[in-house]
């Protein structure tokens, strides 16, 4: 086991604050969509080819719990990570690669041949302080897609500060802009949606963390009616 790495990293999407029974979640601009609360998640299964480096699958998939609690499964990859792409007593920085196929059926009608992305991130720890500054990133390219994304940039960089050992107090700021299908020219993105994330993160255990957080929307405009409750969970066995 000392080879094997799994990882589940979900993303739980909630309701807006204002009705926290309600059974659905927000859209890109912060709107009760028609779409149930869920769980956006991504298993790794990988073998370690050194401490460091593995090599693996990535299984993404949906969980949608209420009324009907549905399972859907995402594009199945294969990924290469690095955990230690880069690393100092005060920097880290982690680098992967992966390449998708196409198990899903939204995909699929999209007329997605394969997936192509990468999802490096970077901490910095400020160093005599409680403070650390980073970002978690992705640039995915779909490929053969005949309407929708032809190519994804997403960033979240963070700042962080050390409340106890195990608690911190956490501000992230959210941005998406997608290049479409039809979009004319290389450089024609469109900003798909951005948002403003305070919150909290606890290791339950060195290997367990929870991350709730509010979800303040900003591509419309700020309200507390277009404010969702959200919720990061990483598990590393």
């Amino acid at each position: 086991m000392d080879q094997m790495y799994i990882n589940l990293f979900s993303n739980f999407h909630g309701p807006t604050v204002q009705n926290l029974g309600s059974p659905y979640s927000l859209d890109s601009k912060g709107r009760v969509s028609s779409r149930g609360i869920n769980f956006d998640s991504d298993l790794t299964v990988a073998y370690m080819l050194d401490p460091s480096v593995g090599l693996g699958l990535d299984l993404p998939f949906f969980y949608l719990p209420g009324k009907a609690t549905t399972f859907e499964l995402g594009d199945v990859g294969v990924k290469v990570f690095n955990k230690k792409l880069l690393s100092t007593p005060n920097f880290s920085l982690y680098g992967n690669v992966l390449v998708e196929a196409i198990t899903n059926d939204y995909s699929r009608s999209l007329g997605q041949k394969l997936g192509v992305k990468t999802t490096p991130n970077f901490r910095y720890n400020i160093p005599k302080s409680r403070f650390a500054v980073g970002a978690w990133t992705e640039a995915k390219a779909y490929v053969g897609a005949q309407k929708g994304k032809a190519f994804k940039l997403w960033a979240c960089p963070y700042l962080n500060y050390q409340l106890a050992p195990k608690l911190s107090a956490v501000l992230q700021y959210e941005i998406e802009t997608d290049h479409m299908v039809n979009n004319g020219g290389l450089l024609n993105f469109t900003t798909y949606q951005s948002d403003i994330m305070p919150g909290v993160s606890y290791f339950i255990t060195p290997h367990v963390m929870v991350n709730p957080y509010l979800q303040i929307f900003t591509n419309d405009r700020v309200a507390w009616d277009r404010t969702g409750l959200g919720a990061l969970v990483s598990a590393t066995l």
